[in-house]
């Protein structure tokens, strides 16, 4: 009986071990210019995944969304305005359609940059904050389940932008047949 008590206890003990520090982890990005999809640009030497803080904010980032991943939660960028972290479905002389799914937040500092021009997805789960630059172009779309709160510019050039609420403190520029949905709560401040 005890023999079969302790075997149990160490198998569970043995399986938490293994498991819990690949199952929440903050993955950060290293620096520099590089596709999300290389593993070895990433801290814990695998690419993000769906339980995974990311942090993309080093501060000299240029972040190719090459794939479409399904993280826990973002952070682009740092509070210096004078830096930048940019994530993009711009690459090799073209735009290409990717969905970013972020099951949580998503924090765009300052110095974060925002840039999908190829029909691209970004949906983020819960509240989330804006302080950098958005710009979606040709049907790119971003959807926040939650409130937003924005003192970043957003530039939407025929895509869509919808979201619960919204507190902006800035700029949301629309053209070309662009949408942009609150659908309970809108407290604006800005333009």
């Amino acid at each position: 009986m005890n023999f079969n008590r302790f075997t149990f206890l160490l198998t569970t003990c043995i399986v938490l071990l293994l498991t819990f520090p690949a199952a929440y982890a903050q993955d950060n990005w290293l620096g520099g210019t590089g596709n999300w999809s290389d593993s070895a640009q990433w801290s814990t030497g695998f690419v993000p995944g769906s339980f995974d803080d990311v942090s993309i904010s080093t501060n000299n980032d240029l972040v190719y969304l090459d794939t479409g991943p399904s993280i826990k939660s973002l952070t682009l960028g740092v509070l210096n305005p004078n830096l930048q972290s940019e994530l993009t479905d711009t690459y090799n002389g073209g735009s290409y359609t990717q969905t970013l799914t972020i099951a949580r937040a998503m924090t765009l500092n300052n110095s974060a940059y925002l840039y999908f021009t190829g029909g691209s997805t970004i949906t983020a789960g819960a509240d989330s904050t804006t302080g950098g630059d958005i710009s979606l172009w040709n049907g790119s779309t971003l959807s926040v389940t939650g409130k937003v709160t924005n003192v970043g510019y957003w530039n939407l050039h025929n895509s869509s932008a919808s979201m619960m609420a919204l507190d902006n403190y800035s700029t949301v520029y629309l053209q070309n047949n662009s949408q942009f949905n609150v659908y309970v709560d809108m407290y604006n401040n800005g333009i």
